[in-house]
C-alpha cells in the first residue's frame, strides 16, 4: 500500500480519475507461516490509508494466514486466477494497475501465460491482457494439499528475502542497479527523502 501511495499519489490526475485504490484481499504475498507475510488489521488500513477503499468482505484479522502451514505455489496461482477473475468481471476500466509482492506478480504472470520473470525491488512490468468471457467450468489441476512448509523469517527483514541483504545499504544499492538512468527523470521527492532516512 506504501508503493502504491509513494507511486501514484502525487501524480497530476484529472478529478474524475483521481487516485482511490482498492484494497484486495487475494493481491497480497503467499501467506502462511512467516510472520511478515501476516496482513495488517482492517481497522489499521482504514485509519492509516483513509483514500483506499476496501471490500465488504475484508476481514478485521487475517484470516488465511497460517502458523504452521506456508500457500503452495498452485494455490497462490489459483487465488491470483480469482482475484483477475473478479477485478475483470466488475471494473470496466481499461487501464488497471495492481501493486503487489514479487510473488503475487509471478503468479499473475503464470496465470495470464505470459512468459516468466522475476521484477527487482521495486519493478514495474506492463503487461497487456484481453479479456475474454467464457462460460464453462474452469478445469484447475488438483492440488489436494495446496499447502508447502517454509522456515519461518529472520529477526531481520532485509534477510528474509531470497539471497539476503547485510544492510539497508545493500539492498538499496541493488534496487539503484535494477534502475536504468534517464536524463531528466523526475523523481517522487517524497521515496527520496525516504529512501535516504533508511539509509
Amino acid at each position: 500500500m506504501q508503493t502504491a501511495q509513494l507511486t501514484f499519489s502525487g501524480l497530476p490526475l484529472p478529478p474524475s480519475q483521481a487516485f482511490r485504490p482498492v484494497v484486495k484481499e487475494f493481491l497480497r504475498e503467499a501467506y502462511g507461516i512467516q510472520p511478515c507475510d501476516l496482513r495488517l488489521t482492517k481497522s489499521y488500513i482504514k485509519t492509516n490509508f483513509p483514500d483506499f477503499r476496501i471490500g465488504d468482505s475484508f476481514t478485521e484479522n487475517d484470516e488465511l494466514h497460517s502458523p504452521t502451514r506456508r500457500e503452495s505455489l498452485q494455490r497462490h496461482d489459483r487465488r491470483v486466477r480469482a482475484l483477475l477473475d473478479d477485478v475483470f468481471a466488475h471494473d470496466k476500466s481499461t487501464y488497471i494497475s495492481m501493486t503487489s509482492h514479487s510473488g503475487t506478480i509471478q503468479a499473475m504472470l503464470r496465470v495470464v501465460g505470459h512468459i516468466a520473470l522475476s521484477p527487482p525491488p521495486s519493478g514495474i512490468i506492463p503487461v497487456l491482457v484481453k479479456v475474454s468471457e467464457i462460460s464453462g467450468k474452469r478445469h484447475d489441476e488438483e492440488d489436494e494439499q495446496g499447502w508447502d512448509t517454509k522456515p519461518p523469517c529472520e529477526s531481520d527483514p532485509l534477510e528474509a528475502g531470497r539471497d539476503g541483504y547485510k544492510d539497508v545499504a545493500e539492498f538499496l544499492d541493488e534496487i539503484n542497479r535494477g534502475v536504468p538512468e534517464l536524463e531528466g527523470m523526475v523523481v517522487n521527492p517524497k521515496l527520496t527523502g525516504m529512501l535516504a532516512d533508511m539509509a
